[in-house]
């Protein structure tokens, strides 16, 4: 198997706080401080950049609406100068045409935008500028306009699938298409709540091992064939079409920087987090490999912790909590009955390939 030996993509949350309060997010959940990233964290960031052998991609995301932070624009144009790719995923309500050509010429390349009904449903209760439908309308005539612009921005559309909506991410696609959009990406829920485990499109146990979950979604599967059969050029990535048991973040060669300078390995070690899976509750703690403002990122990627914990998620040498849930090493992430120690994987459904990001 491949090893990733250069850091490939960094993952900036550059907040925490969010212009939506969706049913199924982590931060329902959590006990989190909030907050915007420090200018020393930001300034430290866009220096450790250009130290790295090979530019990374740079991806705005995290936890947090992006387009809420009042500096995103000057940041996107900051790391464009280290020659970075850039992406960013947003839930859309905020986007302006003139805000979108700005970010293009900030210097953003891809802009995801998350589309599902947990979305919609946020909307009906918070005071936005526009709905997730109008955001489509909008860019529609941005592609319309023939300004070019779209031609130094490519566009996605990122989906989460539940028991109740594959007809409605079908929806999506279709208008998606319809405009222009040719990326797509799905991904399954993660229930933070025990009454939204029963939205989850997948089981898990001794007689359902990993990776049979996508048997239920053959329906969805096929949909998804034909439409990516009569037009080539789309895209529709995720845990459906491009299952794997290997951690993504590792496999991508991936680092997470919090709004507050913390540097973890992935997103799920971001912040703690209780995941549910019909009557089963697994605690996730969250995991620092250090503080930017202590350390450069080349020190964080090249040192011995996190090569180490590298290696042992692409050879997945953890106990396979998801498949047996049998004793009390499976409550958490701290140890596992293989005696490894804080972070310990296998009950994570983001290494299981259950869970994915753009």
């Amino acid at each position: 198997m491949r090893r990733q030996r250069e850091l490939q993509r960094i993952i900036i949350e550059v907040t925490n706080r969010c212009n939506l309060d969706c049913s199924i997010c982590l931060r329902q959940s959590w006990n989190g401080e909030l907050g915007d990233m420090f200018p020393a964290v930001f300034s430290k960031l866009v220096s450790d950049l250009k130290e790295l052998p090979c530019p990374p991609e740079i991806f705005f995301g995290g936890y947090g609406e992006p387009l809420s932070h009042p500096h995103i624009l000057d940041m996107v144009q900051q790391v464009a100068t280290t020659n970075c790719r850039l992406s960013l995923i947003t839930n859309g309500i905020l986007l302006t045409t003139e805000l979108l050509e700005s970010l293009v010429e900030a210097g953003l390349q891809k802009l995801w935008i998350s589309a599902d009904s947990s979305h919609q449903d946020a909307l009906l209760h918070s005071p936005v500028n526009q709905t997730q439908p109008e955001v489509l309308t909008l860019l529609g005539d941005i592609l319309q306009q023939g300004n070019g612009l779209l031609e130094k921005l490519q566009l996605g559309l990122a989906f989460v699938l539940t028991n109740n909506n594959q007809s409605e991410i079908l929806e999506w696609i279709n208008i998606g298409c319809e405009i222009g959009v040719r990326s797509f990406f799905i991904t399954n829920l993660e229930a933070y709540a025990p009454t939204q485990a029963e939205e989850l499109p997948y089981t898990l146990g001794r007689l359902r091992p990993p990776g049979s979950w996508r048997m239920g979604s053959s329906g969805l599967l096929g949909k998804i064939d034909e439409i990516t059969e009569n037009d080539p050029e789309v895209s529709i990535d995720g845990v459906l079409t491009h299952h794997s048991d290997r951690c993504p973040f590792a496999k991508r060669g991936d680092l997470v920087l919090r709004w507050d300078g913390e540097i973890s390995p992935c997103l799920p070690l971001l912040y703690g987090r209780t995941t549910y899976i019909g009557s089963w509750e697994y605690k996730q703690f969250s995991y620092s490999l250090g503080n930017i403002q202590d350390h450069s990122l080349k020190v964080i990627w090249d040192g011995s912790e996190y090569p180490r914990l590298r290696e042992r998620l692409l050879n997945k040498e953890f106990s396979p909590c998801l498949s047996c849930r049998d004793c009390w090493f499976s409550d958490d992430n701290r140890q596992d009955c293989q005696g490894f120690e804080h972070p310990t994987c296998g009950g994570c459904l983001w290494a299981e390939g259950l869970i994915d990001c753009p």
